[in-house]
């Protein structure tokens, strides 16, 4: 986990770029990060607490789709 905690800053720069540049993917992949971290809470502890520092929207289907 130490490795994203070191990315949050980048990824959170990433992210603002994104918002302005792709709103639409951008409030798609909130939307969708938001549910998985829902989703997360009630099955893997780890999971959740790895996604409490991940900070990146992207994905491999947003890249491909850019």
């Amino acid at each position: 986990m130490n490795y994203l905690t070191s990315l949050i800053f980048t990824n959170s720069l990433l992210a603002a770029i994104y918002s302005i540049i792709q709103p639409d993917m951008f409030e798609s992949g909130i939307t969708i990060f938001d549910e998985l971290a829902e989703h997360a809470k009630e099955l893997n502890e780890t999971i959740s607490k790895a996604l409490q520092v991940w900070a990146t929207l992207f994905t491999g289907l947003s890249v491909i789709l850019n």
